[in-house]
This record gives C-alpha cells, structure tokens and sequence, in this order.
C-alpha cells in the first residue's frame, strides 16, 4: 500500500500510471473496472488534483503520468529500505535459531494480520524452499482488509513459487473469497476441506509452514466463536455488512503466535497436503 488503507484511490491510480504508463481520466477510470461503483468520475479528478499537488503525477494536455522526480525519489528510497529490511541480519533477528522459537501476542486480528502477513514475508525470503503451505479454518484473513491481502500475496508470490492453502471450511464467504483471490494469482492454490479432511478439529489452530518453519496462531475462543457464527449466517451476498465483520478485526482479542524450526512436524504438513494437492515440489 502506497499512501495507506485510506487512501485506495490514490494507490490505485499510481498503481495503475506504474503498470501502464500515461493514460487519460477516463481510460484510468475504466481501467480499473473492479473498483468501478467505488468511484465517481468526479472523485477521481479530485483525486488527480491531489496527486498533481503532491507531485506525484503530472499531467500532459490531457494524459496523466508519475512524475518523474517522485519516481526517481521513490526508487532510491525503496532500495534502500530493501537493503535495511532484506538483508539477512534483519531476518536473523527475527527468525529463531536451532531449537528456539519465537512467540508472539496480540490483541486484536488488525494487528496480528498486519504481522502475520509480515512475517511469512520474512520466511519466505530466508527459505531455500519456495513453497508455502497454510492452513485456516476460515479466510476472515481475506474477507474485510483485501488490499492488505492483495498486496500481502504479490509480496509472497514474489519469494516463492507457489502458495497452497487449505481451508476447513466450504461455506459461502470462503468459496467467495478463495476464488477472488485465485482469480487473481495463478500460483496460489486453495482446496476448501469437507469435515473429514480438516487438518485440526480444533476451530482456533491456523498453521503455515515455509522450509522447515512451522508457525501456529492461536486465537481465543470469543473470536473463534465470533468468527464461526459470521460464516454460518452467511449464505448471500446481501448478508455481508461491514458492520457485522469489522468488529471481529477491532474487537478485543488474545492471539497468541509460535514460530519455531521443526523439520518433523514441517514433513508431516507436507504429506498431508499432497494427499490434496499431489506432489509438492520444493
């Protein structure tokens, strides 16, 4: 996310001048037909304005483009945080060593979803095995912050070769969720589990495993609980309200998060998921 959550227009037309160069208000407003009823016409040329007063797009008789000083500014800076953030000593730090794990708390989903995304990220750089397996009850994860998950997948997808992931669950928002986001990156694969072949009955337990890491979240039971009555009373679009999901993200929680080196249990996950998926290749 260019310039955070509040500002998705402004990062969806930078994202778009980025991929496609300069373009007018209207091809970049028809450009973006998935945020197409989000948006006004009128909104976006505010939203021009804005970006041309903060030098951060310029505009061309009638076409708008990056600026180039920003871009240029922008690319300097993001090599050097690259080289702070992605350099082995960082990720050593944060990554246990042998037999050590690492624990993590949080009181909410927000800020556990923001680390969590985080943190397999980290994994999957420091990794020699470019493959990520992850298991979830339920994709809340991607249901009410899907920018932050957009974002989040281009990021992985970038470190590893292929994302499969296993939901518990068949129900209506995870069908829909899963399938949005398959749509839109070919190399990570969902298969939503009937009951029998759930990885864990327990309703809180989500895992991923990248290399030898094996990561356990933990969430309390008022939020598992929370979480399966949202996907239960769901069975239609018009059932989805903001007002129902936001406060699972807000409300007061206890997660707890283990990140431990686990060849074994790292082996285990992974025949489980061949028996769905087939061979997995590292």
């Amino acid at each position: 996310m260019l310039k955070g959550e509040k500002k998705r227009l402004e990062n969806h037309i930078v994202y778009f001048l980025g991929q496609y160069g300069k373009a007018t208000a209207q091809a970049i407003y028809t450009g973006m037909p998935g945020h197409m009823g989000q948006y006004t016409i009128q909104g976006l040329y505010r939203t021009l304005r804005t970006l041309q007063a903060d030098g951060i797009v310029v505009k061309e008789k009638k076409h708008y483009g990056l600026s180039l000083p920003w871009l240029m500014d922008m690319s300097a800076l993001v090599e050097t945080m690259q080289h702070t953030y992605l350099r082995h000593t960082y990720l050593d730090q944060l990554l246990p060593k042998g037999t050590q794990k690492q624990t993590w708390t949080f009181s909410n989903l927000l800020a556990m979803n923001d680390f969590w995304s985080h943190l397999l990220v980290a994994m999957a750089r420091h990794v020699q095995d470019k493959t990520v397996m992850h298991y979830s009850p339920h994709t809340w994860y991607l249901v009410l912050h899907r920018e932050h998950s957009m974002q989040f997948t281009r990021a992985l997808l970038k470190e590893i070769k292929t994302s499969y992931t296993i939901v518990g669950s068949r129900s209506y928002l995870d069908k829909m969720a899963t399938r949005i986001t398959q749509d839109s990156f070919a190399h990570k694969q969902f298969y939503l589990a009937f009951p029998d072949e759930q990885l864990h009955k327990e309703r809180n337990h989500h895992v991923d495993v990248v290399g030898d890491y094996v990561l356990d979240v933990f969430l309390d039971d008022e939020t598992t609980e929370a979480i399966e009555t949202l996907y239960s009373n769901t069975s239609l679009p018009e059932d989805i309200h903001s007002d129902n999901i936001l406060p699972l993200y807000t409300n007061k929680a206890k997660i707890k998060m283990v990140l431990k080196k686990d060849p074994r249990r790292a082996r285990i996950y992974k025949k489980k998921f061949e028996t769905i998926f087939g061979p997995i290749q590292e």
